[in-house]
């Protein structure tokens, strides 16, 4: 049953309908009245710990986050749990960067397309967060940040890759793939890399849960921090 499925999706997610459908969901959520879950006095929290010293400036973390009200987050989660694959945690993910004195930013790449916020701003969006520190390789830190400056050099010109395929061209990137495009060969961990998942390459957020990094704050109650 899930082969017929994963063949299906495999089809779907190539489709121009699909696109339509997928910023549809994007912008439709359940939550009317409501704010998001995600406790926002634990920013100051995550702060103190990822501010970094003179001695762990070159530290790289990401994030892992979902709004569970959101209908292409739940599609997205269901998709994956139907795989058999895992159970579908996180529906997006992005990198932390520090821009001067405590400033600190989400790069990530959602819907709209290329985005570079204050990582306040983001965790107003969402209900679970997960933030990690990666194993990177010692001797990378300056490949990092010329691939870093390159995605930020093309902004206006990338847009979401509603097919999320790693083959499409450098423009069409979906969350988690900026992330593989960053640090694809300097993770310090063999389960760096993209899953089959009914035989198409994935490189989806649950991943990143794999890699052998620090856990550095969770508040998903299905993960153990």
């Amino acid at each position: 049953m899930s082969n017929i499925y994963g063949k299906f999706l495999n089809w779907f997610l190539n489709t121009w309908f699909w696109a339509k459908v997928g910023m549809f969901c994007a912008r439709f959520t359940f939550r009317w009245f409501d704010y998001t879950l995600f406790p926002i006095d634990d920013y100051f929290k995550i702060l103190n710990k990822l501010e970094p010293s003179k001695e762990d400036f070159d530290s790289h973390y990401i994030f892992l986050s979902t709004d569970t009200k959101t209908l292409s987050s739940m599609l997205i989660k269901l998709s994956v749990s139907l795989t058999g694959a895992q159970n579908g945690l996180f529906s997006h993910a992005g990198l932390i960067l520090f821009d001067g004195d405590r400033n600190t930013k989400a790069m990530h790449v959602n819907h709209a397309g290329f985005q570079y916020q204050s990582l306040l701003a983001h965790l107003k969006e969402i209900d679970y967060l997960a933030v990690i520190k990666l194993p990177i390789k010692k001797g990378c830190e300056s490949i990092i940040q010329q691939r870093v400056e390159a995605i930020k050099a093309e902004d206006k010109k990338i847009v979401y890759d509603w097919q999320e395929s790693l083959d499409n061209d450098q423009y069409h990137i979906y969350c988690s793939e900026m992330l593989y495009m960053i640090f694809k060969d300097l993770v310090n961990d063999p389960n760096f890399k993209p899953r089959i998942i009914s035989g198409k390459y994935y490189f989806d957020p649950d991943l990143l849960l794999n890699v052998g990094g620090e856990m550095i704050y969770c508040n998903h109650p299905n993960v153990k921090v």
